[in-house]
């Protein structure tokens, strides 16, 4: 009983993720979860690094980013 109902777990956070509103909910309470918040918020923050360093080095300027960045974020999501 128990394997199932870890199953179910994901596909339930991405549909309550499908709201704005319920989306910051649920990413607060996954982030106070002890190892995997730490490991979402590296995840994060890696990502976002990572994509500002390429939109950088192709020469995009630096203010720009911050505006094209949450773009990108939204189609991955």
């Amino acid at each position: 009983a128990m394997r199932h109902s870890l199953g179910r777990g994901p596909a339930a956070v991405k549909l309550l993720k499908k709201s704005p509103t319920t989306a910051i909910h649920v990413d607060r309470i996954l982030l106070k979860i002890p190892i995997m918040g730490q490991i979402l918020s590296k995840t994060a923050i890696a990502r976002f690094t990572r994509t500002l360093g390429t939109l950088i080095s192709a020469g995009v300027p630096i203010l720009d980013t911050g505006y094209i960045i949450p773009l990108l974020e939204k189609e991955k999501g």
